[in-house]
């Protein structure tokens, strides 16, 4: 799940990152120019293209990820520092939201007819909510937001994600469809219990797509201290098993 490139090159300086940068573009243009006389492996070019444009935009899709109820919209709101996303007691995030940095607050709703619609931020549970838009039968392929956060000055690109294991199968799936394109997820678990059979074998599979992963520990407040610590530790151990 470790990537060591990630570790070694986390406090380049601006001078060597432009080195590193250089040279991952000029692999990107190697193994295109190989693929376009291997005709054995079809879907190959389409990830390498999409690699180039992920480089080129100069943005890393950090991915929310996890069960249904651990409070990951509620994560994602802190981290931006406002409710922008609608949390509520009911599984909520039905539909993969992007959020990235904007001078405005500004929210655009994705079709799968490949049509785009802006609409207020404040209208956002009509159609990425299980109550607002059940099964998606608004036909909503995604929602893109921008805010002036300083958290995604930098080029981060937050995505809010359908919780895996809720009673709504095409959550799970919709989820699971989109790893490919994350460069590293935060998967969000909680006191309440702290780790599931569905979480555990989700984390397995997100492990062999996402390339860095982050686990934190939400809801803690609700248990002591010493409860706190235990599980902690517990999570640690499981964690590392799996």
């Amino acid at each position: 799940m470790n990537c060591p490139w990630v570790e070694v090159n986390r406090h380049m300086s601006i001078t060597d990152h432009s080195v590193g940068r250089h040279s991952l573009e000029e692999a990107l243009q190697t193994l295109l120019s190989v693929e376009e006389h291997d005709t054995g492996n079809h879907g190959l070019r389409g990830k390498l293209l999409s690699l180039e444009e992920k480089l080129n935009s100069n943005q890393l899709y950090l991915a929310v990820l996890g069960q249904m109820k651990r409070g990951k919209s509620s994560f994602i709101n802190a981290l931006l520092g406002a409710d922008v996303l609608p949390t509520g007691v009911l599984p909520v995030t039905a539909i993969i939201t992007e959020i990235r940095y904007g001078r405005d607050a500004e929210a655009a709703i994705l079709y799968t007819t490949g049509l785009r619609e802006g609409i207020a931020v404040r209208a956002l549970a009509d159609y990425i909510t299980e109550a607002g838009n059940p099964g998606n039968k608004k036909q909503v392929a995604s929602v893109e937001i921008t805010y002036p956060s300083d958290f995604l000055k930098g080029g981060i690109v937050l995505i809010d994600t359908p919780g895996i294991g809720s009673t709504h199968s095409h959550n799970t799936r919709t989820t699971e469809s989109y790893l490919e394109q994350v460069d590293a997820g935060i998967v969000v678990l909680s006191v309440d219990p702290p780790i599931t059979e569905v979480e555990s074998r989700f984390i397995k599979t997100v492990g062999n797509d996402v390339p860095k992963l982050f686990f934190v520990l939400n809801k803690i407040d609700v248990a002591t201290g010493d409860e706190s610590s235990h599980i902690s530790r517990f999570l640690e151990g499981e964690l590392n098993r799996l």
